[in-house]
């Protein structure tokens, strides 16, 4: 499998990580930071009801960064993780601007926080006119909520944790020389989460919508 250059990542093991490349563009005025990109990505999502927890939070941004770099993401308990990601959510958390709102699990469900974004405190000394926010990151926002909207709002926490570790392990196999199939990612997938209980069919489904969307 050839990995395209276009999306700026550098695969070394499913141990190591998927290393991002940095977005070259030239900054907002000299005051944009990535983690404006954690709170418009909850604020274009909260519309439509937010967006379903901090685990597909997380992976939503992945599939982000794999087209436009921005965020590091190494293999955590979940799957593909950033902590650049986690500080921000704390960090708009604290200062009011998103809000994380318990939600029961249904029969099958999981536990979450929806996130939805609040507004802005009039003390915070960001740019709150998000108009000029760049147009190509828009773009890759949008793409993934559009990604989201395809999976379903009572599925996006497991099924965004298993797209992104599917991926995760396919492209870190494929890097390897060895290539991969359903069987092996499965395999992988398993003996990193075995408490998961991601099943074959599963993994097969998630290569498949990936393939479709360009990702792989």
């Amino acid at each position: 499998m050839t990995v395209s250059p276009a999306w700026g990542c550098l695969v070394r093991s499913a141990r190591v990580g998927i290393y991002s490349a940095a977005w070259t563009g030239a900054p907002m005025d000299g005051i944009f930071r990535d983690r404006y990109i954690v709170v418009r990505l909850v604020q274009m999502a909260t519309p439509s009801g937010g967006v379903e927890g901090k685990i597909a939070l997380q992976k939503l941004l992945y599939f982000f960064s794999l087209r436009h770099g921005r965020f590091i993401y190494r293999w955590g308990a979940y799957g593909p993780f950033c902590i650049d990601v986690q500080q921000a959510v704390h960090d708009f958390e604290d200062t009011g601007e998103i809000r994380a709102e318990p939600v029961p699990a249904e029969s099958g469900g999981v536990f979450r926080n929806r996130l939805t974004h609040q507004g802005y405190p009039d003390d915070e000394a960001v740019p709150r006119d998000l108009s000029e926010f760049p147009a190509d990151l828009e773009d890759g926002l949008k793409s993934v909520l559009d990604l989201a909207g395809r999976i379903g709002r009572e599925r996006q926490p497991r099924a965004l944790e298993l797209l992104a570790s599917v991926h995760y392990l396919a492209v870190s196999q494929g890097s390897s020389g060895g290539g991969y199939d359903v069987k092996s990612v499965h395999e992988h997938l398993d003996a990193l989460k075995p408490d998961a209980g991601f099943t074959e069919d599963e993994v097969a489904e998630s290569l498949a919508m990936l393939k479709e969307h360009g990702y792989l």
